[in-house]
């Protein structure tokens, strides 16, 4: 029987961070950059975004020994070797998608859609590859967290900067000036701070038309003219270069993904071709190049630069006491009938439309927190997150008090998980830190933000998120640490949480067998299976006790070196020693109800997965007298589904 099989949660807890955490940027382009990148690719249907959002993950598309230079408030430099970007369309595309000036809060994701989706990855995978159901949660618990939902309460989806991408030999300065000028008068949510954004222009030319003193000069007159930065992109467009490389993207939505699955309906390709890009070496090499100039050069010092300002200006007076007596004030005349400014009003809570208005010191703290998330500095984000939270509370703005508490607890753990080091452990938390953590922060945080979505705002699927992110994270501070007591029940239980409102939201639309019940079941398996209180010391008890034997039947053995033995005796169970200090049972227990989920779905290449992953208690080769393998129970079922 294998210990376990799963994803590891630092794999979950760095998928956060790539995909979830990080800055988003809009792109805006000419006609003649399209052209550009079309004849490049030697694609006449490629589009520059669809070309250039893959390298936003530059865990995978980055360039050799890259090291990105991130300096906290503390003035402590710290090298990260990734630093990943989202790039999007230009945000007026996505707010007028996502319609986020209606007063109604919409839901995060469609369940429905998550639910086809999976069902579509379970059914191609290839009885003879091996791919394990595990491969399955990391798809479905992407899918969960990636979003370009601009909303009213977060900034983590507003974008950070604006990119515009021209073509050198066909777009003058007045084209670029007059792209900038359409963008600015755009009328943009009252919401969206707009003085905040990084403008900076991507500038391509062909390598082998224009020199590189001409595009400098270029560059040189858009800082003058426009005072706006740029990068050039060289472009090679020899026709003769047949030498391309297969660029993945899979930070794609729920809805886009869906969109593209009926598009290719009924479309006879290659499996895999359609969601992949090709793209030639050279400009591969390019794109890495120039992209990791922007993020190291442009992006991080610029949001450096505003942190430290929010800090001075904004956040240091307001945690002076003049500023609590201030606010302690306020909410005395207001509680006594007295009016208020008319400069305040128009920068305080609006309740009517459920938003705070741009120039308030509250939305700017809010951006703080989160743009010190992106940029790895948890302690401070977090308590960044719990100063805001009060202010909202006292406005009783609910719907940004529960998206704080979530940040709140994620960034408190993503704090608690961070090493110190590139090779050291960060230092494991006292009883008492534990404590508090627990009963004071996570569980009651975790009751608010989710009776304020579910009943509140009507949109279960925020709720659905954050059960499952903070069950991870916990499962990784768990493993981490080697405290399985302190955390098992509280991430079985938001995992079961989770599990009901998504089961009841597809009952209430008919749905009968799911395969996000499947796959949740097999994650709920394989975290109670990390739930090990053996000590770390003697955790080589566990490989052993599972150790198959080589000759259960010995021979009977009279004497040895003229010592008696005696063949009677009952030897004690190999697992003896760690008896009690497991939950390989209960583990198998949730595996499966796995398969019974599968098998009604007639998806019997993820039983067998689960089968040869050996994660189950019970002997499945042959049929012994104990009560579970009757005839008329699942054992028995999953036995003869499979052909054992």
């Amino acid at each position: 029987m294998a210990l376990s099989v799963g994803v590891d949660p630092s794999t979950i807890r760095q998928l956060l961070l790539q995909h979830t955490f990080l800055p988003l940027i809009s792109l805006q382009l000419t006609h003649n950059a399209d052209l550009m990148f079309q004849q490049a690719c030697q694609n006449s249907l490629i589009l520059v975004l669809q070309a250039i959002q893959p390298y936003g993950n530059n865990a995978e598309h980055g360039v050799t020994g890259q090291a990105y230079k991130l300096t906290n408030t503390q003035l402590i430099t710290r090298m990260y070797g990734l630093f990943p970007v989202r790039f999007e369309p230009l945000l007026p595309e996505l707010l007028t998608v996502h319609n986020p000036s209606d007063s109604k809060l919409t839901g995060l994701f469609s369940i429905s859609s998550l639910e086809l989706i999976l069902k579509k990855l379970s059914q191609s995978q290839d009885a003879s590859q091996k791919n394990p159901l595990s491969d399955l949660y990391l798809n479905m618990f992407r899918r969960v967290i990636t979003s370009n939902k601009v909303v009213l309460f977060d900034t983590l989806n507003h974008p950070v900067s604006q990119i515009f991408v021209i073509d050198f030999e066909n777009d003058s300065i007045e084209v670029l000036r007059q792209m900038i000028v359409e963008f600015r008068n755009f009328t943009f949510p009252k919401y969206f701070q707009m003085s905040d954004l990084l403008v900076h222009v991507f500038l391509l030319y062909n390598a082998n038309v224009s020199s590189e003193s001409e595009v400098a000069k270029f560059q040189n007159d858009i800082r003058t003219n426009l005072t706006v930065t740029s990068t050039a992109v060289p472009m090679f467009l020899s026709e003769a270069d047949t030498q391309f490389v297969r660029v993945p993207y899979d930070n794609v939505t729920i809805d886009c993904e869906v969109q593209k699955m009926s598009f290719q309906q009924g479309k006879a390709t290659q499996e895999g071709d359609e969601d992949d890009l090709q793209i030639p070496r050279e400009l591969d090499i390019t794109l890495r190049g120039s992209i990791f100039e922007y993020i190291s050069k442009f992006l991080i010092p610029h949001m450096e630069r505003k942190i430290r300002t929010w800090d001075d200006l904004i956040l240091s007076p307001k945690k002076s006491i003049a500023s609590q007596f201030f606010s302690v004030s306020r909410k005395l005349f207001k509680s006594s009938g007295e009016l208020v400014s008319q400069a305040h009003s128009v920068e305080s809570y609006n309740s009517v439309h459920n938003y705070y208005h741009r120039s308030s010191p509250e939305q700017s703290i809010r951006k703080l927190a989160d743009w010190s998330l992106m940029l790895k500095d948890f302690k401070y984000a977090y308590s960044t997150y719990d100063l805001i939270k009060k202010d909202y509370t006292n406005d009783k703005a609910w719907v940004y008090v529960a998206a704080t508490q979530e940040m709140c607890i994620i960034s408190l753990l993503l704090a608690q998980t961070q090493p110190l080091a590139s090779d050291t452990l960060p230092q494991p938390p006292d009883k008492n830190t534990l404590r508090k953590i627990r009963h004071d922060i996570i569980e009651p945080y975790i009751d608010n933000l989710s009776y304020t979505f579910k009943s509140r705002f009507n949109v279960k699927t925020y709720a659905i998120k954050s059960y499952l992110v903070v069950a991870e994270l916990l499962l990784n501070m768990s493993i981490m640490f080697n405290i399985p007591w302190w955390w098992s029940d509280l991430i079985e239980s938001y995992y079961l949480k989770c599990m009901m409102e998504i089961d009841a939201h597809l009952a209430s639309i008919g749905n009968g067998p799911q395969a996000i019940k499947a796959v949740l079941y097999e994650r709920i398996g394989y975290s109670i299976g990390q739930f090990s209180y053996v000590p770390y010391g003697y955790r080589n008890l566990l490989a052993s006790a599972f150790e198959t034997e080589e000759n259960e039947n010995k021979e009977m053995e009279i004497e040895k070196d003229g010592t008696y033995v005696n063949v009677l005796k009952i030897l004690p169970p190999k697992d003896n020693a760690i008896k009690g200090l497991t939950r390989f049972r209960k583990r198998s227990l949730w595996y499966i109800l796995s398969m019974r989920e599968w098998l009604k779905l007639e998806n019997l290449q993820q039983v067998k997965n689960l089968v040869d992953d050996g994660v189950l208690q019970f002997n499945m080769k042959e049929t012994t007298g104990e009560w579970y393998d009757r005839h008329d129970l699942i054992l028995a079922t999953i036995r003869a589904s499979i052909g054992e």
